[in-house]
């Protein structure tokens, strides 16, 4: 159940994710969880150390890069475990109760049944990863960007949630991965991008000519974007290929993964 709120809180919030870290934080997970029944102290005290542990297996599956993230990712995870615990609650809930050893009644499954639900949950995951599959296919995109005789192909996902638009011509902005456009973007508009820095200072004359500014608001708050308008960008989608109008973002956070797509495509030239 662990491992599957944490890939849910890392798809949720376009984290990276590795098989290592997954079994890591499910196996801290299921080990607490196995020792939670055996040990008493209350319920703060049980609160404050579910908490702990919580941030435990959040910062060794994701890392964090900021104390907001990491209590956003912290969150995320709660709410998708509870989601799942409601689920098997209700069930397990419905089939008995059981003491535990420390006296607290509680409601179980028996082998049986447990194997049962199990089956029927991969069942339904499978299910539902086919259908999540498809329909990730169809959001996605090969985009094309064009500079002078320089050009790069990346795959990118559709996003209704990427509305940001460059304030003057009113042109969607398509957020990619630092690394995939490294011989489309000048390296010094490169730099102030993966930096976080918005100054304009020490860029030369002819990357200021082609570098917007972006007002965003994100989780976060609200900021400034600074983003490059290339000579050209295509979409292909279902073998149809576009000419679109946009301005190239990086994204700085190099960990993020868009559900193993290199950008952030806004859904207003998709249609």
């Amino acid at each position: 159940m662990d491992i599957v709120a944490l890939y849910i809180t890392g798809k949720i919030l376009h984290l990276r994710l590795t098989t290592l870290r997954l079994a890591l934080g499910g196996t801290i997970g299921g080990v607490y969880g196995v020792l939670s029944l055996f040990i008493g102290g209350g319920r703060v005290w049980g609160t404050v150390i579910s908490a702990i542990v919580c941030a435990v297996i959040c910062l060794v599956t994701f890392g964090a890069r900021t104390v907001f993230s990491a209590f956003l990712a912290m969150f995320c995870f709660f709410v998708s475990g509870a989601a799942i615990s409601g689920i098997m609650t209700a069930v397990i809930t419905a089939l008995g109760n059981v003491t535990t050893p420390v006296g607290e009644t509680d409601s179980a499954l028996s082998g049986t049944v447990f194997i049962l639900v199990s089956g029927v949950s991969v069942v339904l995951t499978f299910l539902f990863g086919r259908v999540f599959s498809v329909s990730g296919r169809s959001r996605t995109a090969e985009l094309t960007v064009t500079v002078g005789e320089k050009q790069m192909t990346v795959i990118g996902i559709s996003d209704s949630g990427n509305t940001a638009v460059e304030p003057i011509s009113g042109s969607p902005v398509i957020v990619v991965r630092g690394d995939d456009m490294r011989d489309i973007i000048p390296t010094d508009l490169r730099e102030a991008m993966l930096s976080g820095r918005l100054s304009l200072e020490g860029l030369s004359m002819g990357t200021l000519k082609r570098t917007r500014i972006v007002p965003i608001t994100t989780v976060t708050g609200r900021g400034v974007l600074l983003s490059y308008r290339p000579d050209k960008i295509e979409v292909k989608i279902k073998g149809k290929k576009k000419e679109v109008d946009g301005v190239i973002a990086i994204d700085s956070t190099s960990e993020r993964e868009y559900d193993g797509a290199a950008a952030i495509l806004p859904s207003s030239i998709l249609v």
